[in-house]
């Protein structure tokens, strides 16, 4: 099992959810969850909301081992909401803390 899928099943294990309680929320086969959560298929960005939603899980937690810059951007673009100067220096903090001295 992928991380990706792992971290479904992870999801779904704490909220007491089944594979097949999942695949009808989805409105998919558990076939085709069987193969989501193999990192075989996740065919748009909809079935990754889709997910989120039926699992009340931000869609960050799932994708931020595709990437390991992955939750840099994901907390650049929530701390986008609020003053600018503020987040900027959050994100200096992360980036050096992860050891990406690049950016």
């Amino acid at each position: 099992m992928s991380s990706f899928g792992k971290r479904i099943n992870s999801v779904m294990l704490r909220r007491g959810m089944t594979q097949k309680s999942l695949a009808s929320k989805l409105k998919i086969s558990e076939q085709q969850l069987h193969s989501v959560l193999k990192d075989k298929s996740l065919s748009t960005i909809d079935t990754l909301r889709e997910l989120s939603v039926a699992l009340d899980t931000p869609t960050d937690y799932f994708l931020q081992d595709f990437d390991k810059k992955f939750l840099i951007y994901a907390i650049d673009d929530y701390l986008s909401q609020i003053e600018r100067n503020d987040a900027q220096k959050i994100i200096e903090n992360l980036s050096a803390i992860i050891g990406d001295k690049d950016e």
